[in-house]
């Protein structure tokens, strides 16, 4: 009977633990993380839209408050239209999917990368959604910038909900504080929310 290989110190060095203490098989090293997209992927959407919202925002503002027609009365006139409420309905689905996911990863002891930003930037893209009919923000300009970056967040969304589906099958996370396949559902009903509410987008850009 031939007795298994010994491991050697260098093979110990190597050997990856889940969270539970069990051994990550080698050939999925390469495939068990989602480190790129929590770091780097997602968060980039919300840092590209900072970077091209606030200045525009900005110079928008100081524009329409050196016109002479600006009316306090008529910008506090009508705070939301009827189609608005749908949309701030779903914008609360996401950033209340996206708090969820980064508390139960942090409960996990997982890291959460720069997670956070994604729930405030989708806070702040649907305030000034619902607000460019306001004398003050008013302008297409912003609609479309608001609106790249839903469409831009629901593209990385989607290249980490797959990542997050191939990491259940290589290590299916089972039990505990975040079973796998709850990170897995709490992201597919992040990206089916922010589907609808780029739809409903596109529809208040068609109502006017």
């Amino acid at each position: 009977m031939r007795l298994p290989k010994p491991l050697l110190s260098q093979d110990l060095l190597t050997i990856d633990l889940g969270p539970d203490g069990s051994v990550i098989p080698p050939i999925d090293r390469s495939h068990l993380t989602s480190a790129f997209e929590d770091v780097v992927l997602v968060p980039l959407a919300s840092w590209f839209f900072l970077l091209f919202l606030l200045p525009l925002l900005a110079f928008t503002i100081r524009r329409a408050r050196q016109r002479s027609t600006f009316n306090v009365k008529e910008h506090r006139k009508r705070l939301l239209r009827l189609h608005d409420y749908p949309k701030l309905f779903f914008a609360v689905a996401v950033i209340a999917m996206a708090c969820l996911e980064i508390a139960r990863l942090a409960k996990l002891g997982y890291g959460i990368g720069l997670l956070p930003f994604t729930p405030l930037c989708v806070a702040l893209a649907i305030i000034v959604n619902v607000c460019r009919h306001r004398t003050v923000v008013r302008g297409k300009a912003l609609f479309l910038v608001v609106t790249l970056y839903f469409v831009i967040l629901l593209a990385f969304q989607s290249v980490k909900l797959n990542t997050q589906m191939r990491l259940e099958k290589a290590y299916p996370r089972k039990g505990g504080p975040y079973p796998a396949s709850d990170q897995v559902i709490d992201l597919a009903t992040l990206v089916g929310c922010l589907g609808v509410l780029i739809a409903l987008t596109f529809l208040d850009l068609v109502l006017g």
